[in-house]
């Protein structure tokens, strides 16, 4: 190459660099030109992920192509962002885009889950008189049998059958879901998953022991409970047994009890003790194996009843006379008017107060209402996993998203008896709900 062509060559490596160094600098700090009023500005990006892909996006009313992509160079300001899909509901929310932030169409997860609009139904069984579901397995009672199955394939059920019909029955999971307790008036039966057995231990269950609890409570809700190594606990009169339902015995492991709750390593209880005043009640922790007794809390509430609740890194809340209270340096109240409890996770609790839902987060100590109804609100059920919250309300078993950035989108699945009942699977893609004795499975998403 000859000299005069190598400096032209170089000298026009350096003019494009000159002329083109502003505007990567410019693309490199989110601005841009702004016609309009004639000087640079800073833009924003709004992140937009789903699930499914390839929604359409439109914002303003104008379409931007399809999901999954950044939207750089948005002016400062408010947007209306829709996103469809056919056979999914529609989403939308008006955001605000900040100058060189990204903002994404959905805060809780930064991927927003797309639900089925008209979803697929497939029933599983009629006459069936209660349901669980956990993590692996799905289990429900008819009368005159006990179905279970994967949770992967509920259509492919084992069953054991009774020796009579039952006309009612709750259902109890062990922690592994080897186990279920069967709890049907004054019949009680353990039923043995894999070896597919059933083991009839009312008459176990109904056993006192020789002396009494000196006080005069009944058990509380939910007087049967396993441990996480699967053993069998019952709050009788206010004593906690264990129960050993092969051998067919029972023994007294701590009296005076009003509620209690079983980890790994020892049994959490509301204690019961008489004086001058009345009942004094603390909370105290038994711990295994030898059941010895520690005081965590002295005189807390005057509970007639209560449940306890622990999550995976044992900490504590009470349902204590319709209020809830966590446990921290002492028993500090949440709400009151509290209908039903779930631990979602260690850090997210959530509760309905009959017309409300409101979640608890645990780190942060913060109380926030997520939606409220002028009917009555059950079965609140939240993942925060995908970002929404399942519940009945009206006869009609909805979804309303936790992201209250503008107002919250809410869609309706199915018509469903506020008395119903549902579980969802760990990816909320299926519904499993008992409604009125038929057990059907809603594919969601």
């Amino acid at each position: 190459m000859k000299s005069r062509a190598r400096y032209s060559l170089i000298a026009t490596g350096i003019l494009a660099f000159i002329i083109l160094t502003p505007f990567i600098v410019l693309f490199v700090s989110g601005k841009k030109y702004d016609f309009k009023n004639g000087r640079f500005v800073k833009t924003g990006i709004l992140g937009i992920k789903t699930e499914p892909k390839n929604a359409s996006i439109y914002i303003d009313g104008s379409k931007h192509g399809t999901t999954n992509q950044n939207i750089r160079f948005l002016n400062p300001g408010d947007y209306t962002l829709d996103i469809k899909k056919q056979d999914y509901f529609d989403w939308n929310k008006r955001l605000t885009i900040r100058p060189q932030f990204v903002t994404w169409n959905f805060e809780s997860t930064n991927n927003l889950f797309l639900f089925f609009s008209s979803p697929q139904k497939e029933k599983l069984a009629e006459n069936v008189l209660d349901l669980s579901v956990g993590h692996k397995r799905v289990i429900y009672l008819q009368p005159e049998q006990v179905s279970f199955a994967d949770i992967g394939s509920p259509e492919q059920k084992t069953y054991v059958t009774f020796k009579e019909r039952i006309k009612d029955g709750t259902i109890i999971s062990s922690p592994d879901e080897n186990y279920f307790l069967i709890n049907s008036g004054e019949n009680n039966f353990v039923l043995d998953v894999r070896g597919k057995s059933l083991t009839d231990i009312t008459e176990l269950a109904s056993k006192q022991a020789a002396f009494s609890s000196k006080t005069s409570f009944q058990a509380s809700e939910r007087s049967f409970k396993f441990s996480p190594d699967n053993k069998l606990y019952q709050l009788l009169e206010g004593s906690v047994y264990l129960l050993d339902w092969n051998k067919k015995e029972k023994e007294v492991v701590i009296d005076n009890v009003l509620a209690f709750e079983a980890n790994s390593s020892g049994i959490y209880y509301i204690k019961l003790e008489e004086s001058l005043l009345g009942i004094r009640r603390s909370l105290a922790y038994a711990s295994f194996p030898n059941y010895t007794e520690n005081i965590l809390l002295d005189d807390i509430p005057p509970f007639i009843e209560a449940q306890i609740y622990l999550t995976e890194n044992n900490q504590l809340l009470v349902l204590g006379n319709n209020a809830l209270y966590v446990l921290n340096e002492k028993l500090e109240k949440i709400a009151e008017q509290v209908e039903t409890v779930q631990i979602e996770n260690n850090e997210n609790i959530f509760f309905n107060t009959g017309n409300e839902i409101n979640s608890y987060d645990m780190v942060t100590k913060e109380t926030r209402q997520i939606t409220r109804s002028l009917q009555k609100i059950s079965n609140v059920v939240g993942n925060t996993e995908v970002g929404w919250v399942f519940y009945i309300n009206d006869n009609r078993l909805q979804n309303i998203e936790l992201d209250n950035r503008d107002h919250q989108n809410n869609y309706t699945f199915t018509e469903a008896a506020d008395d119903s009942k549902f579980y969802i699977d760990s990816e909320a893609k299926k519904i499993f709900l008992l409604n009125q004795g038929v057990l059907t499975t809603l594919k969601i998403r």
